[in-house]
């Protein structure tokens, strides 16, 4: 897959996101961290209830999916701060939906892909060797 120069990869998951920027060429990228928000994972005493209580379990749910909405949002959000540049999406199922639930037509017209894969962890170069051995 060819990447643009200055083409903007945001990474997302539960934990946050990180967005990156191709300053290499499409054939070479060299993909750099422009802006991230990961945090620390804590513990949430919330999970330790699924076991107590019969709908805990439903609780929990609802509360990681208001939470990855919320994660859908800010991440999407740091994709419309930054203009119109060409776009590629990282993150996992559940995630992705969530940020896909968010595309404008006008940010469809610049997605080049969208990935279910949690490559959060992934560092800028794994990242670039994936996309260059991707075929479109």
């Amino acid at each position: 897959m060819l990447i643009p120069h200055g083409t903007l990869i945001l990474i997302a998951d539960s934990s946050g996101y990180r967005l990156l920027r191709n300053r290499g060429s499409d054939r070479s990228p060299s993909l750099e961290s422009i802006e991230s928000s990961e945090r620390e994972e804590t513990e949430r005493p919330e999970l330790h209830e699924a076991s107590a209580l019969p709908d805990a379990a439903h609780r929990v749910d609802g509360s990681k999916r208001a939470h990855d909405r919320v994660v859908a949002d800010a991440a999407y959000d740091v994709l419309a701060r930054h203009g119109d540049a060409p776009a590629i999406v990282f993150a996992p199922p559940r995630m992705l939906g969530a940020i896909r639930g968010q595309y404008s037509d006008a940010f469809r017209s610049r997605l080049l892909s969208d990935f279910d894969k949690d490559f959060i962890r992934h560092t800028p170069h794994e990242i670039a060797q994936f996309l260059q051995h991707f075929r479109v």
